[in-house]
């Protein structure tokens, strides 16, 4: 199980990346194997991550083709198999082998 931490802010300052980080910290035994974050200009995101599935290249968060779109994801997609082969079908180029992936991919199909 991993574990999520985040700021959003709605005001005109950079969301500190010292809070995400302390409360990742705080979520180590979630997830023991790997820490990440992301900061925009509105949102910080951390992720501790225990490997499931993309144990070598399931690192997240995880970003669409345009970099528009990011995710951290705990949770399972059971059918993320199928998914990734229609997009695949359709010519999403995947760079890991994670259903967190498939999420970001689909939304450039809205």
């Amino acid at each position: 199980m991993c574990g999520i931490a985040g700021e959003v802010n709605f005001a005109n300052t950079k969301p500190g990346l010292e809070n995400v980080e302390r409360m990742c910290r705080l979520l180590t035994h979630r997830g023991p194997d790997e820490v990440n974050f992301h900061v925009s200009s509105r949102c910080a995101l951390g992720i501790r991550r225990l490997k499931v599935i993309g144990v070598v290249n399931g690192s997240q968060p995880v970003y669409n083709s345009r970099k528009t779109v990011v995710c951290v994801f705990n949770g399972e997609i059971y059918n993320y198999r199928e998914l990734k082969g229609e997009l695949e079908s359709e010519g999403y180029a995947f760079r890991t082998n994670t259903d967190a992936e498939v999420i970001v991919l689909v939304t450039d199909r809205l």
